[in-house]
């Protein structure tokens, strides 16, 4: 009894303390956010020094920057709680107008000139609307665009060496530099008001509308496309939900085969006319926010991390780097391709391994009696099997990131869609191989059903709490132990304060600061409600919000989602025949999906660079890829379920093979016809690059007659002169003139 009695104490005293450090995590958080509430002024983009960076690597750094990136504007800071220090960078509106113009962005034309969006140029700079507004013209994110654009801008020259590494002549310097830890992170700012407007209006409320535009001005057009995407594929998911749910609570699919068939046809129809629909929708969004047309190739700047020898380029005659084709195929064939093989051979080695064992449980669930303990073992398999293709998600990716980066391409698209195309093979064999295997070797459809139940629940489960939830979570505790270290380094009197002095924002600061070094833009931006709409306990030291950023996690863009949405797509558009209600699974998923990607972006991670897209790219040919091998999957299933013999049972087995062989032909014809039948491009789209395609061609001829006639005008004068100078000098050389001056005279 005293045994129990001192159990229960030591429970209570363990829940007492469990409840006062989860008070303490709240409160220190809480607190810490107390801190960081002075908005960032005067900041577009951060680039954070790492911890153990030497003071004249630094200075080394910031000065070389000042020198040749004139256009930047750095200030210094030191962030107290992290122990490290940051550059914080910005420009002038006239060293950001050119950038826009280097950029090639686009902006909107007056009213009065014509409307619509025009490549930004300086020349032209009275053409454009609002193009005197300094604050609103250029949004927050082109802002950051232009500044990163400067600062990947920096180069070395000549002699140029940091300890003992030596740099090239025109080699970039700030992905090095990342990889020898003297940067940590580069990251642009969050604008606190434009955030909380657009976290009100894309967080608050779960109707499926999203608000796209702002999306694009925020983050940019790569990461609005992905949601625009998202919203499209979820509110086309509402047709094989219905279908499905439909099929699943009033059809008996074991007893009624012929509805597996129809499930079958209609899923494909709806896959083909849903991705011919989103490349409307796309080319729409696309043209509308003024990237519809990408520029060639050949003129594009090479990616930063690119490697090769400078050589004169015979287009702008600049000196280029330049990589020779066949050392890449060379990487691709002998290095790329075996690591693939092995990699595919071990997920299959893995997953048979898995379906062996399910077998073996369900064996011994068959012959024993072990109750609710059975039922957990029975599906333990599955869930291991699960947890296991998401581990190798992970591993799989940092591997594919480094075979391509050995590859060594130009050009940032390049590079992507050789990336994304080693992880969708990698992720297909590792997420379907398993259900083929179940579905074609064993033919065991109802093994296929819990299989499926469980991958699905399972994924979309963990999935949310590693996108979501984890970060969210990192994030918070590294703000804890950043807080509670600098809470007492203060009491202790070891505060890394009395090594260097901290010149970064307080209050009397923010409101009697010097304004004579400053342009009229950035006084405007300092003077604005964001920068003054902020109250803070004087009693806590000040924290700005790019330190707070700062310990955020990067975000590396929406290739993990499209990934997650790729393979959900497989499952629904391979699999509803046999699992109905696949589509509706999908369509909950997704509903949660939206808002948890929306959280994470605006609070789990740190802004991201806006990137420009003309389209999803690569994605887009892969879920047509997955169109077309459902296809081939759903015939096979019709095959093994017998919903063919059920329906023709006077058929044999050679007979029922040619008329699946046949009827999957026909199928690839109609969806062809019908990909083929639906416009990629709306026609108002048409019409309207073909009015711009008009004037285009109406000013290049209008330019070409102005040119003419200035050439026509400066000949005759040309001749009028020589002419005139002529008759001059015969007046000069006859030796009558000076009679018949006198004569005259």
């Amino acid at each position: 009894m005293a045994f129990l009695i001192d159990c229960q104490k030591k429970i209570i005293d363990l829940q007492k303390r469990v409840t006062e450090t989860g008070r303490n995590v709240i409160s220190r958080t809480q607190r810490w956010r107390r801190m960081s509430t002075i908005p960032a002024t005067d900041c577009d983009v951060v680039v954070t020094f790492g911890k153990k960076s030497k003071e004249e690597h630094i200075e080394w750094f910031i000065n070389l920057l000042h020198e040749r990136v004139p256009e930047l504007m750095s200030q210094r800071q030191y962030h107290r709680t992290s122990g490290q220090s940051a550059l914080y960078l910005s420009a002038c509106y006239r060293d950001l107008l050119l950038g826009a113009e280097e950029l090639g962005i686009k902006k909107p034309l007056a009213p009065e000139h014509g409307g619509g969006l025009r490549e930004f140029s300086m020349d032209e700079l009275d053409l454009f609307d609002n193009a005197s507004d300094e604050l609103n013209f250029l949004s927050s994110g082109e802002r950051c665009w232009i500044v990163h654009n400067y600062l990947m801008g920096l180069c070395a020259r000549e002699g140029d060496v940091l300890d003992d590494m030596v740099f090239r002549d025109g080699q970039p310097l700030i992905r090095p530099l990342q990889s020898i830890g003297l940067l940590s992170h580069i990251f642009p700012v969050h604008q606190s008001a434009e955030l909380k407007q657009l976290t009100k209006d894309w967080l608050h409320g779960w109707t499926l509308r999203q608000p796209l535009d702002d999306i694009r001005r925020y983050f940019g057009v790569q990461v609005a496309l992905y949601f625009a995407w998202l919203g499209h594929y979820t509110f086309a998911l509402l047709f094989p939900s219905v279908v499905g749910l439909s099929v699943w609570l009033f059809v008996d699919c074991k007893k009624y085969k012929f509805y597996d068939l129809v499930m079958a046809m209609l899923c494909l129809l709806w896959s083909t006319v849903y991705l011919e629909h989103w490349k409307r929708t796309s080319s729409l969004l696309t043209y509308q926010w003024g990237v519809w047309d990408a520029p060639p190739s050949l003129l594009e700047e090479p990616r930063a991390a690119f490697r090769g020898e400078l050589t004169k380029c015979s287009i702008t005659g600049r000196m280029v780097r330049t990589y020779p084709a066949w050392r890449r195929c060379l990487t691709i064939f002998f290095v790329t391709a075996p690591i693939i093989i092995i990699s595919l051979s071990f997920v299959i080695f893995i997953t048979l391994g898995f379906v062996l064992l399910q077998e073996q449980t369900d064996a011994w669930a068959a012959h024993a009696d072990a109750g609710k303990f059975g039922i957990l073992i029975l599906h333990t398999p599955k869930v291991l099997l699960a947890i296991i293709i998401m581990t190798m998600d992970v591993a799989y990716r940092s591997l594919a990131a480094w075979l391509t980066e050995l590859e060594n391409h130009r050009l940032d698209a390049e590079y992507h869609n050789h990336l994304v195309a080693k992880l969708l093979l990698l992720q297909f064999m590792n997420c379907f191989f398993s259900l083929f295997y179940t579905a074609f070797y064993l033919q065991d459809m109802d093994l296929l059903q819990q299989q499926l139940t469980t991958l699905l629940l399972t994924r979309q489960i963990l999935g949310n709490i590693r996108e979501v939830f984890l970060p969210y979570g990192q994030s918070r505790l590294r703000q804890f132990f950043l807080s509670f270290r600098y809470e007492t380094k203060k009491r202790t009197g070891q505060s890394e304060l009395a090594d260097i002095q901290y010149t970064g924002p307080t209050i009397e600061t923010l409101q009697g600061r010097t304004e004579s070094n400053l342009d009229d833009s950035t006084l405007r931006r300092r003077k604005s409600p964001e920068a003054s709409t902020h109250s803070v306990n004087r009693d806590e030291p000040l924290i700005p919000s790019q330190e707070r950023e700062a310990t955020l996690l990067p975000y590396d863009g929406p290739d993990d989602d499209f990934l997650e949405m790729f393979i959900q797509f497989g499952y629904v558009s391979m699999f509803s025949c046999v699992f109905p209600v696949a589509g509706a699974l999908a369509f909950l998923n997704n509903v949660v999906e939206m808002r948890g990607d929306a959280f994470k972006l605006t609070h789990g991670y740190q802004r991201p660079f806006p990137q420009n897209a003309t389209s999803i790219g690569i994605w887009q040919i892969a879920l047509a890829s997955m169109g077309y091998a459902a296809v081939l999957v759903n015939i096979g299933l019709l095959f093994v379920s017998g919903a063919v013999q059920e329906l023709v049972p006077k058929l044999t087995d050679t007979q029922t093979v040619l008329l699946l062989v046949t009827a999957e032909h026909a199928i690839f014809i109609l969806l062809y016809a019908v990909s083929s039948l639906i416009s990629s491009t709306p026609m108002s789209v048409l019409i309207q690059i073909a009015k711009l395609e008009h004037r285009r061609r109406e000013a290049l001829r209008t330019l070409e007659r102005e040119a003419m006639r200035q050439c026509q005008q400066r000949r005759s004068s040309s001749r009028s002169n020589h002419s005139e100078s002529k008759s001059v000098d015969t007046l000069s050389d006859n030796p009558n003139n000076s009679e018949l001056s006198s004569y005259q005279f």
